[in-house]
């Protein structure tokens, strides 16, 4: 054997080792299936897989163990060197299944190998896994819960924006809402999604946390009870979790009834013991603020023309003002207002988002802290009487529930509101006849019109008014009475009284109060001003005044005389006048102008009496040089009734002066006619006696006894020389005569009395003598100046002698005026007064008679007194 063929046959033997030894099965054949060669694995491979009957033929057999070989072998595209296909074939006869891989490598044009492996135990394995997976699907899509498995979306920062849905159960889809999810973003499933999903997925995700959490999505309108845990791939987790909506808005719905059954049960209770008004809407106010959590809540009382409401009282939070006061209902809503009107609940969420406010409405609104509310009307006779309103400072989605509990507390309160009316009511109406029966009372104890004005205005206020005021337009004294709660109030009222006054002709003027137009203002704002021609001085004054409703009826103070009674309010927690307050005012002012009519009649019968007391005194006084006379009259009360008190002086042509003065009991027309008539016949007789108080005394007891005379008179008569100071004097019954000497030694001149005249026939009246030193004062007075009732006679006597003494060097005008003024300074006469009042002081000795026959004028007997000097 030559080289070359040796080395050929060592190459064949090698080959045949290496076919031999290798583990895998390796066949080598020619296109038309002969066999070249197979090696001992490929046989022992292949009986695994051939019956004795296919090993004869074994291209026969593979060819029917795989098919397509023939073909693969034919076909154009199977070049040499190429991998042809891995096929795996099954076995036949064996316990345990067997599985073959066969890989055709094309060698050559013509020869092919056929590469044997056993895969039993790979196809076995991953039968087992096709096994589990399918287990593991059917049980992933048989869970009744939802499940998923995402990744985190992380920015270039790695901070997680979002997360993406890789797998999803059935029950995803029904549990979440979400569809075809897979391979989508949570944002780009739901873009509102709450920013708190990605913040804890993020945590488990990113952080490796696991997860066990419930969490509600508004904007998924769910709420989910969630298990999360990450995965091994890097940002993966899976997500398990139930849909507890159902149960969630059950527990929600149970606990919100619950809550709601607890506010009406606290409100019902908290209403039961109040019984003004005003209490329970503030009480039922602050109730509901605190179970919605609103900013503002308040009852609005709506005036019978609908266009404005009053807030009197209201729940606010401490950051936000009150809102007490009085509003034009439709600057918050033309539109708004109108639904309301009829009777419909209305609800804003935004009041800078609600097409139904148009112009600037909304802002105005907003301005008062409110961007949401609700306008829930109460109805009488078909119309809103009030409202409640509740707001929030924030733009607010008002649901149904809470609709309908506004509507249910405002329709409760309503209901107790009227009971508490109308218990109010009654109080109101007996506290009502108490007031107007004192006031009828006082008035009736006081004298004077303009005191009764004054304690009407006064008696007025607080209970029923916070300023009262009693007017006559067109009056010289045009304000009879004048009252407000505080002073400052009541300057601010008086100088709009006297400073500001509204046309006869224009609408609420006094002038047509007072001529029988009742006026009732229910609420007063600065449009109600605008009708009026204000100066900037007097909208100063209303807008301090703070006037919120105003009342003036008619007050006929009889004879022709008419003004008008006012009252107002000012007060913000006080409730507006109603027709119900207008009606009783309007009775009331009936009363009270009976009474103050009376007075006023009263009044003139009084001065008329006056006028007819001067008629019947004298109109002059006798005086010397060395005597100075002074008297006064004071008529008692104010009621018509003329006295017989009565004074007069007399002169002798010797020169001597009389001064008398007397009184005839009671007060009466009769009473003072007859003291006229013995004034007037006592004159005639003393100038034909001679100079004598006796004389003069009996001339009047003759005049008493005669036609027209009296049955009891009280006289006290003086005589006195001007030259000498010699003064006699004589008493019937009167108070005795004080006289206080230059040093200011005192006496009452107690001799030479006598009863009464008319009593008894004494014959002539005894009379005493007194020398008066120069400087002397006399004074001659009535019982009028020195009784009083309960009073014993001496304190009188004794109060009149401690003033005199004091008087001495004061002029004689002084004297009559301070005697009169502090006689009645310590309690009124309930008597007529008059007081006469002389000086003896000697100037000239040597004058003859004329120079004290002089007649004085004495203008005004019943002069108010004067500063004594």
């Amino acid at each position: 054997m030559n080289i070359e063929g040796h080395a050929a046959a060592t190459e064949l033997e090698h080959l045949e080792q290496f076919l031999n030894m290798c583990p895998v099965g390796l066949v080598q054949f020619v296109d038309d299936g002969s066999i070249v060669r197979i090696n001992p694995e490929a046989l022992n491979l292949l009986t695994s897989v051939l019956s004795v009957l296919e090993f004869g033929n074994i291209y026969a057999a593979l060819s029917g163990a795989w098919p397509s070989l023939p073909s693969i072998l034919k076909h154009p595209d199977v070049k040499p060197g190429r991998l042809v296909e891995d096929q795996r074939v099954p076995g036949l006869h064996l316990r345990s299944p067997r599985w073959l891989s066969m890989t055709l490598v094309r060698a050559s044009n013509n020869k092919n190998l056929l590469a044997i492996t056993d895969v039993s135990v790979t196809v076995a394995t991953e039968t087992t896994l096709r096994s589990s997976e399918g287990r593991l699907h059917a049980l992933f899509d048989s869970i009744d819960e939802g499940f998923c498995i995402c990744e985190i979306i992380v920015d270039d920062w790695g901070i997680a924006t979002d997360y993406r849905f890789l797998k999803a159960n059935p029950l995803f889809e029904h549990m979440t809402g979400l569809i075809d999810a897979e391979g989508k973003t949570a944002l780009e499933l739901v873009p509102d999604l709450e920013p708190t999903w990605v913040e804890k997925y993020a945590r488990v995700g990113l952080g490796g946390e696991t997860l066990r959490f419930e969490q509600g999505s508004e904007a998924m309108g769910r709420w989910f009870d969630v298990f999360s845990m990450p995965l091994e791939e890097p940002r993966q987790f899976a997500i398990v979790f139930k849909d507890q909506t159902e149960q969630r808005t059950a527990e929600r719905t149970l606990q919100k009834n619950a809550a709601a059954n607890a506010f009406r049960a606290q409100l019902t209770d908290s209403l039961r013991t109040l019984n003004a008004p005003n209490d329970v809407q503030g009480r039922a106010s602050t109730l509901l603020a605190e179970y919605l959590r609103a900013a503002r809540v308040h009852y609005v009382e709506i005036g019978e023309s609908g266009e404005y409401g009053t807030v009197n009282d209201d729940f606010h939070r401490d950051d936000l003002n009150s809102l007490v006061g009085s509003y034009r209902l439709d600057d918050h809503g033309i539109e708004i207002m109108k639904e309301f009107r009829t009777g419909k609940t209305v609800a804003v969420n935004d009041v800078l988002d609600d097409i139904r406010l148009r112009d600037n409405q909304g802002v105005v609104t907003a301005e008062l802290g409110t961007r949401s509310y609700v306008f829930a009307p109460l109805l009488k006779d078909g119309r809103p009487v009030a409202g409640l309103a509740v707001h929030h400072t924030q733009p607010h989605r008002w649901s149904l529930d809470e609709i309908e509990i506004i509507e249910e507390t405002a329709q409760r309160t309503m209901a107790v509101v009227d009971q508490a009316r109308s218990d109010a009511a009654v109080r109101t109406r007996l506290s009502r006849t108490t007031m107007v029966a004192g006031i009828l009372v006082a008035l009736e104890t006081s004298e004077t019109l303009e005191l009764q004005a004054q304690h009407l205005a006064e008696a007025l206020v607080d209970d029923f008014a916070d300023y009262a005021s009693i007017e006559i337009p067109g009056g010289k004294a045009s304000i009879l009475g004048l009252a407000h709660l505080d002073a400052d109030g009541l300057q601010t009222l008086h100088t709009l009284q006297h400073h500001h006054r509204v046309d006869a002709d224009v609408a609420d003027s006094i002038a047509r109060a007072a001529d029988g137009e009742t006026q009732l203002l229910w609420s007063v704002t600065s449009a109600t001003y605008s009708e009026y021609a204000l100066t900037p001085e007097v909208s100063r004054l209303l807008e301090r005044l703070s006037l919120r409703s105003h009342m003036s009826v008619p007050l006929d103070l009889g004879g022709g005389v008419k003004g008008a009674l006012m009252v107002g309010r000012t007060q913000p927690h006080r409730s507006s006048y109603d027709a119900d307050d207008l009606a009783f005012f309007q009775d009331a002012a009936e009363r009270f102008g009976v009474v103050l009519a009376g007075t006023r009649l009263r009044r003139e019968e009084h001065n008329i009496s006056v006028r007819l007391q001067q008629a019947l005194l004298p109109d002059h006084i006798m005086r010397h040089a060395n005597v100075e006379i002074e008297a006064r009259y004071e008529a008692a009360g104010t009621v018509m009734t003329v006295g017989g008190d009565w004074f007069d002086t007399f002169s002798w042509k010797s020169g001597h002066i009389g001064v008398m003065v007397g009184d005839v009991v009671g007060h009466s027309l009769e009473s003072a006619a007859v003291m006229g008539r013995l004034r007037a016949g006592t004159a005639t007789l003393a100038a034909n006696i001679g100079a004598s108080p006796a004389a003069v005394i009996n001339a009047l007891d003759i005049c008493a006894r005669g036609p027209g005379g009296s049955d009891f008179v009280t006289a006290a008569c003086v005589v006195i020389d001007p030259i000498s100071g010699e003064m006699t004097f004589s008493s019937a019954g009167h108070p005795p005569v004080l006289v206080i000497g230059p040093e200011s030694a005192t006496q009452y001149l107690d001799g030479a009395q006598a009863p009464p005249l008319c009593l008894v026939d004494i014959g002539p009246r005894p009379e005493a003598t007194l020398l008066l030193e120069s400087g002397s004062l006399v004074i001659m007075y009535s019982d009028g100046l020195i009784e009083r009732r309960g009073e014993p006679l001496d304190v009188g006597m004794q109060r009149l002698r401690d003033i005199a003494i004091t008087l001495q060097r004061r002029s004689i005008v002084g004297v009559a005026d301070t005697i009169v003024a502090h006689m009645a300074r310590h309690s009124p006469p309930e008597d007529d007064v008059v007081v006469v009042c002389f000086r003896y002081q000697p100037i000239r000795a040597d004058l003859d008679a004329s120079a004290f026959a002089t007649r004085i004028d004495w203008p005004n007997l019943s002069a108010q007194p004067q500063s004594p000097d």
